[in-house]
């Protein structure tokens, strides 16, 4: 069933007791104003006119389910307020389309009615009645300090931990926090010792989303389970329990309400580059085998990420292939796409950078078509829930030790010498406040076989490598890394060699534009007309214009994360991507990829848009292009409810 992206926004906050739990006996005299009792349902009205208005069960804890018939496009809210008064004084509880249904735990009081700026249909169930005072006999609901139960992948049954609660408590209330989902489904609590019922407590699509779940049990030494229909990364959070006889006797437990609020797109946690990943050793992978040819190699980053994450920054480098093919990096719980991050030869070593969305068990697949070993070294996140945001900029040479740029003469970087490059303060980096580069780094004339890695200098140099070359080879490879707090990156390789630097991005806590994950989708191919009316090769000094919407990139994105692969070239030479304006005029001085004759390199690219509309490439010699986009960049805040638990 379609859901459109407000409605995932927003559906999705609703509480309900497993159908067939028995009414919680009573375990100790004390006071209390809740019993719970197997669902009812009370309310249908999906067979009959829609509603606008109505007024709910007095004194109830109640699941409703509101939605919409229209063969129409129409969404709406919906909001509790007192009866009799009117509805648009009261923050929305739901959100809803005529392509799907929206859910909430409700407790109402004496005069609830629960009204829609569109006519509804409304199923109401009731899952317990709530005294007007506290009686001896019903439960209340005691608050605790919350304890995090879980926060991990939850796929099917998982028994969570019963926490801090006494040993006679007759049930518990959780939080479920489901940051960056990936796919739709619902997650139901229930108590373990019984059986799960068809009630749902959190229904999630692709957007954060937030739900309570009241889970009673049958016996005081049970414990909460909660089920999730399709695998999704959730925090499970205790807030409190059911008791007989706690310090509050006419407490109810807590609701949740929402507030529309402005909420940006995932930004980057840049960290000192570590490596996750060695097939060669065993690390991040048992035994010592390559991958097999037409093998996936699944990649785990353990805590390294968390619920909030929402895509992973990767340096990706493949070690002595079997034979001629390419790499492709996507999120497991989605068909490998037909694009490619990496190209190789045989016995070849190649780096390219990936930004990679996570699956939901927070992995990432790599495939191969050769047989070949891995090696990915992890070097930040980018996170629902903070993070730095970028500034994509045009282009511009920051670094070029063959001419002095950069550097106070121009002079190669001596062997295992770092070079220190300030970045702040240029190409529009502020001198104070940035947390993060994205670099095009080459390497050119080393003097032997050998690596460079790029690391913010107020670290520790780390066991990693950005990009791998020969004697002689140029070489670059995109590099996003952490700036110290002096604003400089360093560089050093065990070899002489020259490094150039391009910047195109920079990241810090005051910008706004945030970053969001696509699985990979070519845009071009001049091979086989993709993206182009012919199948001809683009001339020398020819700039090829590329328009990311094709690939499911929207209208109001500034720049594109997007892999680049030059392939049949009839002479050495580099390639450039820019934003280009309709008037032709000439690239920057500046590289995104070098190329002998006849190769197949690629490598990654961040690119700002013209005007949100689209980016060039062009080379020094006549070639064909193949881009795959795989995520972009936007300033464009989404307007959802915010939870808030009362």
């Amino acid at each position: 069933m379609h859901r459109t992206a407000s409605f995932i926004a927003a559906s999705v906050f609703a509480a309900a007791l497993a159908l067939g739990a028995p009414p919680v006996a009573v375990r100790a005299a004390g006071g209390g104003r809740v019993a719970f009792k197997p669902p009812v349902r009370l309310t249908d009205t999906r067979s009959g006119p829609l509603v606008s208005d109505i007024a709910l069960p007095t004194n109830a804890i109640v699941r409703v389910i509101v939605g919409t018939n229209s063969s129409v496009p129409t969404s709406g809210t919906a909001a509790l307020h007192n009866c009799g008064s009117p509805v648009g004084a009261s923050p929305p509880s739901l959100q809803f389309t005529n392509f799907d249904t929206a859910e909430v735990k409700v407790t109402t009081g004496a005069n609830t009615c629960l009204g829609s700026s569109v006519p509804m249909y409304v199923v109401v169930d009731q899952i317990a009645t709530i005294a007007t005072s506290a009686t001896d006999g019903l439960l209340q609901y005691d608050a605790v300090t919350p304890q995090i139960l879980a926060d991990a992948t939850i796929n099917g049954a998982v028994t969570l931990g019963r926490g801090s609660i006494p040993a006679d408590a007759a049930g518990v209330v959780l939080k479920i926090d489901i940051p960056s989902p990936t796919q739709a489904g619902a997650i139901t609590g229930y108590d373990c010792a019984g059986a799960k019922g068809f009630g749902r407590d959190v229904v999630y699509d692709f957007t954060h989303t937030v739900g309570l779940a009241y889970i009673a049990f049958t016996n005081p030494t049970d414990a909460p389970c909660v089920f999730a229909s399709t695998a999704v990364q959730a925090t499970v959070s205790l807030l409190g329990y059911f008791s007989n006889n706690g310090p509050v006797p006419d407490a109810l437990p807590p609701t949740i309400s929402y507030q529309y609020g402005s909420v940006p797109a995932p930004g980057l946690r840049p960290i000192t580059p570590v490596r996750v990943l060695d097939t060669r050793i065993g690390q991040g992978r048992p035994g010592t085998a390559p991958v097999p040819a037409d093998g996936v190699v699944t990649l785990a980053f353990g805590d390294k990420v968390g619920s909030s994450s929402a895509a992973v920054v990767i340096n990706l480098t493949v070690v002595s292939p079997a034979g001629p093919g390419f790499a492709t990096v996507y999120p497991c719980d989605s068909a490998r796409p037909k694009a490619s991050n990496l190209n190789y030869i045989a016995d070849q070593i190649v780096p390219n950078l990936v930004v990679a969305a996570l699956s939901a068990d927070r992995t990432v697949c790599i495939y191969t078509l050769q047989s070949a070993h891995f090696v990915v070294d992890l070097s930040g996140t980018f996170e629902t829930n903070g993070g730095a945001h970028a500034r994509p900029i045009a282009p511009e040479r920051l670094l070029d030790t063959r001419s002095g740029v950069g550097v106070p003469s121009a002079a190669p970087l001596n062997a295992n010498t770092p070079l220190a490059l300030t970045v702040t303060g240029h190409a529009t980096v502020p001198d104070h406040g940035a947390q993060a580069v994205t670099l095009n780094v080459t390497v050119t004339n080393p003097v032997g076989d050998s690596f460079l890695t790029v690391w913010p200098c107020d670290q520790t140099q780390p066991l990693v490598s950005n990009l791998n070359f020969v004697k002689g080879q140029t070489v670059p490879n995109l590099v996003t890394v952490a700036v110290s707090a002096n604003g400089t990156v360093c560089f050093a390789s065990p070899v002489q060699t020259d490094v150039l630097a391009d910047i195109s991005m920079w990241f810090a806590n005051s910008e706004t534009i945030g970053f969001k994950p696509l699985a990979p989708v070519r845009l071009l191919d001049s091979r086989s007309a993709i993206g182009t009316e012919t199948t001809t090769p683009v001339p020398a000094g020819g700039q090829q214009p590329i328009i990311p919407q094709h690939g499911g990139v929207p209208f109001d994105a500034v720049a594109v994360a997007v892999n680049l692969t030059v392939t049949e070239p009839t002479s050495d030479g580099f390639a450039t991507a820019w934003p280009c304006p309709i008037i032709v005029a000439p690239p920057p001085v500046v590289s995104n990829l070098n190329f002998v004759k006849g190769q197949t390199v690629a490598n990654a690219a961040t690119v700002q848009l013209y005007q949100h509309d689209d980016f060039c490439i062009a080379a020094n010699s006549t070639s064909h292009f193949v881009v795959d986009v795989n995520g972009y960049y936007t300033d464009t805040r989404s307007n959802v409810p915010v939870p808030t638990v009362n």
